[in-house]
């Protein structure tokens, strides 16, 4: 069997990327008509970066984190389609748009 499913990513930084500098991630998820917010911090290395998540109210064009102004800066829309192949097999087919700014 198969099941498809759409997602938007929406990216935040400040207007001089301290975030990206700093290793840092800030996305909100929009899937299944929930929203979740999701701070990666990277600087530990890709292995083992930290992940904290929290339910967002909504998506808009400023957020504050850390008593700093993030600003939306571009979207990832991910349309999946994942086909079981056999036990244990999983075929992950993705279709993106990557940072879409209106």
């Amino acid at each position: 069997g198969s099941v498809t499913f759409e997602q938007v990513n929406y990216y935040y930084d400040t207007c001089n990327q301290k975030m990206r500098d700093k290793n840092i991630t800030v996305r909100i998820r929009e899937k299944d008509g929930k929203l979740m917010a999701v701070i990666k911090d990277h600087s530990a290395g890709i292995e083992h970066s930290k992940e904290t998540r929290f339910r967002a109210e909504s998506v808009s064009n400023m957020i504050t984190y850390n008593g700093e102004k993030l600003y939306l800066y571009g979207e990832l829309y991910t349309k999946r389609t994942e086909i079981n192949i056999c036990d244990g097999i999983t075929l992950m087919l993705d279709y993106n748009k990557y940072l879409l700014i209106d």
